[in-house]
């Protein structure tokens, strides 16, 4: 009895078909295909945006079909959702970092303005090496 409800209950959601794989793959390449024109013809933070806003359209289609999360239970898609914020923290945080290297010591380059503050010498040892 429970084994007619379990399969009642899968009767009814749908699987993707053969059909749907094929559109999501096409949907996947005219994406990759924008995304390299994207990166040719389109610069600077509007560019990166974009792109960004590329992959999370490919990585929500790959997520959906291919994982059979569209398909999963409540749970996974909890998963799945906390997943994608746990990524979205990484990022940010990553960006935030990245952002915030604008200062003067950041960009000091110490060869080109003729300064060794790395690495000295003496003439018992041979070269130290500082941090």
């Amino acid at each position: 009895m429970a084994t007619e409800a379990h399969h009642a209950h899968h009767d009814h959601e749908a699987h993707p078909t053969v059909r749907l794989y094929i559109q999501v793959f096409i949907a996947l390449m005219v994406a990759l295909v924008v995304a390299i024109l994207v990166g040719y013809l389109v610069g600077g933070w509007t560019g990166t945006i974009l792109s960004f806003a590329i992959a999370i359209f490919k990585a929500v289609l790959i997520i959906l079909y291919f994982m059979h999360v569209r398909y999963g239970t409540k749970l996974t898609w909890v998963f799945a959702i906390a997943s994608f914020l746990w990524l979205g923290i990484l990022l940010v945080m990553t960006l935030n970092d990245y952002m915030t290297r604008q200062t003067a010591a950041s960009r000091a380059d110490p060869i080109r303005e003729g300064l060794n503050p790395i690495v000295t010498s003496d003439q018992d040892r041979g070269p130290i090496d500082r941090p």
